[in-house]
């Protein structure tokens, strides 16, 4: 992210921008100590009851229900992701 450059002026328009995410979840890493899918599972994914989820790495290890798609003239088209998009803060 050090070379990435902004879209626009700050206040001048809106974007989405996926590698906030990436910011955000560095940012729990830092302040907890401990890896960023650690800490969903123990507080946030264990207190909710949410047995059967579970953060990946890389979408290399994702159930293949949950890679992406594009959908396009009423049908769905798979698409594959950067392996980045699926770990969270990036940090190994």
């Amino acid at each position: 992210m050090r070379g990435a450059r902004l879209a626009a002026e700050p206040g001048t328009e809106w974007n989405y921008h996926n590698p906030n995410y990436f910011v955000a979840a560095r940012l729990v890493e830092v302040v907890s100590g401990r890896p960023f899918a650690d800490y969903l599972a123990t507080q946030v994914f264990r207190p909710l009851g949410m047995t059967h989820t579970e953060s990946v790495d890389t979408t290399d290890e994702m159930p293949d229900h949950a890679r992406g798609y594009v959908r396009a003239y009423g049908m769905l088209f798979p698409r594959s992701h950067p392996r980045w998009f699926a770990v969270a803060a990036t940090a190994s």
